[in-house]
């Protein structure tokens, strides 16, 4: 599995590789952004302009709190707020990777599910 230290970097280092990406495209971008007053929950990835996109990186797939029942509860009750509050949410597991590939395939994953969101909605105003 390997050091998680590295793992960590590996995530970091392509997630703020994505935030470029996301910039050159003219999104406003907002890492860790707070969408919740009351329960102060973040998204790990924010677009709200021009379409309010969320995005989330699951960490620990297959271990920790995101798949225990609690951790699973509190995790959907966060998505359909959300909702609530006008976000597409788009989920996807953490950019990490031993091969550069496999991280800028990640990466370009994310994009394309972005763009796409876009372009539904460029096609309601057309």
């Amino acid at each position: 599995m390997g050091d998680y230290s590295e793992v960590k970097i590996q995530h970091k280092m392509a997630f703020n590789h994505l935030v470029d990406e996301l910039l050159k495209l003219k999104f406003e971008v907002k890492p860790e952004f707070m969408f919740h007053p009351i329960r102060k929950w973040r998204i790990d990835l924010a677009i709200t302009y021009p379409t309010k996109i969320a995005i989330e990186f699951e960490g620990g797939a297959g271990m920790g709190r995101h798949t225990r029942v609690g951790g699973f509860v509190k995790d959907m009750m966060k998505y359909n707020e959300v909702a609530k509050h006008g976000f597409y949410l788009l989920r996807f597991q953490p950019m990490s990777g031993k091969k550069e590939e496999t991280r800028a395939r990640k990466i370009q994953n994310v994009l394309q599910c972005v763009l796409a969101i876009m372009e539904r909605e460029d096609e309601k105003f057309n």
